[in-house]
């Protein structure tokens, strides 16, 4: 074949002298020893590439949903999903290692493990599942953080208010009692105090929310990852320095704390929530807080000033309201400087950061 015409039949009787196709499949005979074949043309129907109809295309959205369906017990787990199921596992060891009457503690972790399993199982199936599925492990890390309550003094049963206490004093001098002091603690400082201290908990997911919107799926999944772990990485501190902090006792809170109806409102809800008190050191407010500036710099150039700004008036309310020490904020920086190192030896242990479930990569943008 040369110049795409067909030169002669294989019984030697000449042909038409009739051009194939630009892109359509040599026909029998058309080919010379060691001609490349030609690239389909998938304009034309064929048996290997059908014409690409609406009942087809029908057939494949079906066909994509059935996967998402059938999809099994270790495809359908996140890296993060992993990261929670193992430390879900190693607290209940500690519980029945530690605690005398562990069934309600190990009845909480398994239906917080339950419920875990079943929305990454069975939650793929629709849109609102994939949505509860990418966000569910931040609050299942609050879960945890309530259950470790009584399991913390059972573990260790030492204190150390007071080195922290005598640290603090020695390193810092009376810096903790001006800061607490901080503009002669206005009622409305306090109340705007108090708000910012719990914006804490809504900072992650509004971070978290603005990067799934984006459909940057890759960052969303390293940062919900990052912040899970830096999480668990402080609840690993309390265990080892179990530190209740410069709390002040609920029947002097009005008096040695002030604030108006805001700051009254938001310590009884923490008091009625906050299963865990020995939780100082390190400061997670701290640690998250500086996880969450480093990881939205680069996501959000932007917000750099405002995440700056919201960052530090968090960590000022630690001292400010009477929950850490300035140590416990110095422990915190610290987690939060370990955690490139940490965080990947994690990730490694549970998965690729990038990892989806399988079935979901076609609805995963890039």
């Amino acid at each position: 074949m040369r110049g795409g015409r067909i030169r002669s039949l294989g019984n030697g009787m000449a042909s038409p002298h009739v051009r194939a196709p630009r892109w359509g499949w040599p026909t029998t005979g058309s080919m010379a020893p060691g001609a490349a074949m030609s690239r389909p043309d998938t304009r034309f129907p064929s048996p290997l590439h059908p014409r690409r109809t609406d009942s087809t295309l029908r057939e494949e959205e079906e066909v994509g949903a059935a996967s998402i369906k059938s999809v099994g017990f270790e495809e359908s787990l996140l890296p993060v999903d992993r990261l929670l199921l193992g430390s879900l596992a190693v607290l209940a060891m500690l519980g029945v290692c530690f605690l005398p009457r562990p069934l309600p503690f190990l009845g909480v972790l398994a239906a917080t493990a339950t419920f875990l399993l079943g929305v990454a199982m069975w939650g793929e199936s629709t849109h609102v599942g994939r949505v509860l599925h990418a966000f569910i492990s931040l609050p299942v890390v609050l879960i945890l953080f309530t259950a470790l309550g009584p399991l913390i003094p059972a573990v260790n049963p030492v204190r150390w208010d007071d080195r922290w206490r005598e640290l603090d004093q020695g390193l810092f001098g009376n810096l903790a009692w001006h800061w607490h002091h901080a503009l002669g603690r206005p009622s409305w400082f306090t109340d705007a105090s108090y708000l910012v201290y719990v914006s804490y908990y809504a900072l992650p997911v509004a971070l978290g929310a603005a990067l799934y919107i984006q459909h940057r799926r890759g960052e969303f999944h390293r940062f919900v990852f990052t912040t899970v772990a830096t999480f668990l990485l402080s609840y690993v501190g309390y265990f080892l320095f179990p530190t209740l902090g410069p709390r002040v006792p609920v029947e002097l809170e009005d008096a040695l704390l002030g604030g108006g109806a805001i700051s009254h409102a938001i310590r009884a809800f923490l008091l009625f929530s906050e299963g865990t008190l020995l939780n100082a050191f390190p400061s997670a407010h701290t640690a998250v807080s500086l996880v969450l500036l480093g990881l939205g710099w680069r996501a959000f150039p932007r917000m750099r000033v405002p995440l700056t700004l919201h960052v530090a008036a968090i960590i000022f309310t630690t001292v400010y309201l009477s929950f850490h020490y300035v140590v416990d904020l110095m422990g915190g920086v610290m987690l939060a400087l370990m955690t490139p190192v940490l965080v990947p030896m994690l990730r490694r242990l549970c998965g690729p950061a990038g990892t989806t479930p399988r079935g979901l990569e076609r609805h995963v943008r890039p």
